[in-house]
């Protein structure tokens, strides 16, 4: 691989005119029967305004000369590597600060949200907001410079009070933004399940965490669980999540609290987010 232009590549000596070399090893079994090779390059997309070492590696100013070598000529640009020599020092020239200095609780770091659903919404229904309850808390990570790294939370599925099956959504908005997220769900009964491992989001964060809330609550409580006085209590199923930016991320640019915490009805196939939210 070497630079853009012709002019790199028709001079004489053609040793000094490419930065580095790259092998595509061919079995045995394949030597002397192959009749045609395609090479497919797909070049990593690059944002220049972030400096190097993105700027260096950035391609779209001009097309990336390939050639083939012979042993020879391969074996020289592996000695000297000249690419290797130019390339910039990641560490150095464009730090990314994943240092946590602030954190922010939302509501705070001692309540929660607690969002109270009907849903028969848009329909008015018996207008009692017990149908799901659910308390969550949220706690955004940032470096020094207020740029997001991180995000971790908690929720706990209260009470439901509803013959319709429900997943419950916290929906949170971070354009530009990108990464992974991992989520754990948590039963009276000491079990635990993995929701989601390394799962990768851009630009909106949609958690499915409390799935077909018919199910969750022990098996000897019915689905009114916690709503009926006579019905008894049943110990709520808790859900922990962490997430984790690729890139920090302006805190400016993330939704703001209580974000968009929705129930979807699987029986009525709606998204319910008429709530009251409230903290306790």
């Amino acid at each position: 691989m070497g630079d853009t232009g012709s002019n790199r590549i028709t001079g004489n000596g053609i040793r000094d005119k490419f930065d580095s070399v790259f092998y595509v090893d061919v079995p045995d079994s394949l030597n002397g029967n192959i009749t045609e090779a395609v090479l497919d390059v797909v070049l990593l997309d690059t944002n220049v305004s972030l400096g190097d070492p993105e700027a260096f590696y950035d391609y779209s100013n001009g097309f990336e000369d390939l050639a083939i070598f012979n042993k020879e000529d391969s074996d020289y640009l592996n000695v000297i590597a000249p690419g290797r020599e130019e390339a910039p020092d990641v560490t150095l020239t464009n730090p990314v600060d994943t240092t946590v200095a602030n954190w922010y609780y939302y509501p705070s770091s001692s309540t929660y949200y607690m969002a109270a659903y009907e849903d028969l919404f848009p329909a008015k229904g018996d207008y009692d907001f017990n149908d799901l309850v659910v308390a969550y808390q949220v706690t955004v990570m940032s470096n020094a410079s207020s740029e997001v790294v991180g995000i971790e939370g908690i929720e706990y599925l209260l009470a439901r009070g509803a013959a319709y099956n429900h997943d419950w959504h916290l929906k949170i908005n971070v354009p530009g933004g990108s990464g992974s997220f991992t989520a754990n769900i948590f039963y009276s009964n000491g079990t635990s399940e993995v929701l989601y491992s390394d799962q990768f989001f851009s630009d909106v964060l949609d958690l499915n965490l409390f799935q077909n809330t018919k199910i969750l609550f022990p098996p000897n409580f019915s689905e009114y669980t916690n709503t009926p006085q006579e019905a008894g209590f049943g110990l709520s199923p808790k859900v922990t999540y962490s997430i984790s930016f690729t890139q920090p991320t302006p805190l400016s640019s993330i939704e703001e609290a209580p974000f968009d915490p929705y129930l979807f009805v699987k029986n009525g196939i709606t998204r319910c987010s008429s709530f009251l939210a409230l903290q306790k």
